[in-house]
């Protein structure tokens, strides 16, 4: 989320599929580098195991980012 807000402060155009991409390539690289310090220390999944989780991260990232931003309106009082 951090990254996604940094990211959008510097761009002038702002889109909803945008982020959600963003977040998809994000969330994707977590998980390959995740995967690559498995597989450093013996205990690494075959990567095709991994691919649901990450199907799965990716669908439910809207989903979050609404949760986030209620709880944000709400922190702000708004």
């Amino acid at each position: 989320m951090l990254a996604l807000d940094l990211i959008d402060r510097r761009t002038m155009w702002r889109d909803y599929w945008i982020e959600w991409v963003l977040a998809a390539v994000l969330i994707t690289i977590d998980e390959w580098l995740q995967w690559r310090v498995a597989k450093a220390v013996g205990a690494a999944p075959s990567f095709t195991r991994i691919l649901p989780q990450l199907v799965i991260s990716i669908c439910v990232f809207p989903l979050v980012a609404w949760i986030v931003s209620r709880i944000d309106a709400w922190r702000l009082g708004r």
